[in-house]
């Protein structure tokens, strides 16, 4: 697969088709509603985090699936609000201390250790084994990674030293069969296998497994 994607509708009918293959229940119109609402908010959210990597290089990078599926409220997202145990995983990777209850502070503490979390597919969907084993799910994974990447790339730098974690295990296999293996992010072309996912037996990463990942073991 080879081409440079531009910016793309997840919502238009070709892939309101998509969604409808992956799980049909999600093109309910209040659900469907639902998904575009967590979509853009998180989309937000995310532009807003990257300004905090201003004249720095990313070195460590988490992919990961989506925003959890919420039926109202403030969606749940990663960069929207610290509250979660993957919040704390993710801090206790690079940092002994507590993560700081000022909320920007602590976003602006990971941007330091050059930490970026990147989603890899659009659709906040309560994810089971079966949807993540369809094919579906992995051609959608491809097109948004690979379109993320490219807009990514072209507001911020990544640091030729890269090191690259999956956060789950079945999203993390998933990528790396629609990406047959590598990946380019940035300058770099980075192998993808097993190894890089860091969730464990639970389905939840792991901070010693993301430290052996990204090689923070001995510092």
């Amino acid at each position: 697969m080879s081409q440079h994607f531009s910016d793309i509708d997840y919502f238009s009918l070709r892939y309101i088709n998509k969604i409808k293959s992956l799980n049909s229940s999600y093109i309910q119109p209040k659900k469907l509603e639902r998904l575009k609402y967590i979509y853009r908010n998180s989309k937000v959210n995310f532009a807003l985090n990257l300004k905090r990597y201003k004249n720095k290089k990313i070195k460590y990078v988490i992919l990961g699936e989506a925003p959890p599926w919420s039926e109202e409220g403030y969606p749940r997202y990663f960069y929207s609000k610290i509250e979660s145990k993957l919040h704390e995983t993710f801090w206790n990777t690079f940092y002994s201390e507590p993560i700081p209850k000022d909320m920007n502070y602590a976003y602006n503490m990971l941007a330091q250790k050059q930490f970026l979390l990147i989603d890899s597919i659009p659709y906040a969907m309560n994810y089971s084994p079966r949807l993540r084993r369809k094919e579906i799910y992995n051609e959608i994974i491809y097109e948004f990674l690979s379109n993320e990447l490219i807009k990514i790339n072209d507001k911020i730098a990544f640091n030729d030293d890269l090191k690259i974690a999956f956060a789950f295990r079945l999203n993390g296999m998933a990528i790396i069969k629609a990406f047959n293996g590598s990946i380019k992010i940035g300058n770099n072309v980075s192998y993808l296998c097993e190894t890089n996912i860091a969730a464990d037996g639970t389905g939840f990463p792991k901070k010693n497994k993301l430290k052996h990942i990204f090689e923070l073991e001995d510092k």
